[in-house]
């Protein structure tokens, strides 16, 4: 596609150009929160992790605060700012307020020997994906503050996953499949990933 016109791209917020390597971000709809990781190693060995507002102008809002865990997935769920991680080999949920106000982490310690995996944001809960060792992908609902068990996926490595309409699409192992809200398996979903052809145009 030729542009009649160059576009012209805004240089990003110094908040976001410092954090562009491991930055999580989620807005309330009109301001953002940024997560991210201080030092080379962002999210992982002794490095910060650390939580800016910015507006939507992309101007920081007051100062930069601690975030007590390693933050995986970030969402807001239309009042807080809701964080997952594991922390200590466990779940745990942390909440932050628009305003950037952390609430006490909430732990699940029926998830330890689980590897986490990825945290999907469906409207009013999060789908929970993480593997034992491998050798199984195990769904869990996270939904008003308790953690629900759900189904066994047919593959180990999750590649990636959306939401819609109260389903859950996943995919990984060359599979696609759908969830329900209760974190099961949806009968007759199950299908593989269509074939890409070498010039990357599915035949």
């Amino acid at each position: 596609v030729q542009l009649s016109q160059p576009l012209e791209v805004e240089p990003a917020p110094p908040i976001v150009q410092r954090a562009a390597r491991q930055q999580l971000l989620a807005s309330d709809g009109t301001n953002w929160l940024v997560v991210y990781g201080t030092g080379y190693g962002g999210f992982d060995g002794d490095s910060e992790t650390v939580g800016q507002l910015v507006g939507p102008d992309g101007e920081p809002l007051g100062n930069p605060f601690s975030v007590r865990s390693r933050l995986s997935a970030l969402f807001f769920d239309g009042t807080n700012y809701l964080g997952t991680s594991f922390f200590g080999d466990k779940l745990t949920l942390q909440a932050i307020s628009t305003a950037g106000e952390l609430a006490p982490l909430v732990t699940f310690p029926q998830t330890q020997g689980l590897t986490f995996a990825s945290a999907l944001w469906g409207g009013d809960r999060f789908l929970i994906t993480s593997s034992e060792y491998l050798k199984q992908q195990v769904v869990h609902i996270l939904y008003d503050g308790q953690l629900f068990e759900g189904g066994v996926l047919p593959f180990t490595g999750l590649n990636g996953g959306g939401y819609s309409d109260g389903v859950f699409l996943l995919s990984g192992g060359g599979t696609v499949v759908q969830v329900d809200g209760s974190g099961q398996l949806i009968e007759g979903t199950t299908q593989p990933l269509p074939a890409i052809s070498s010039d990357g145009i599915a035949p």
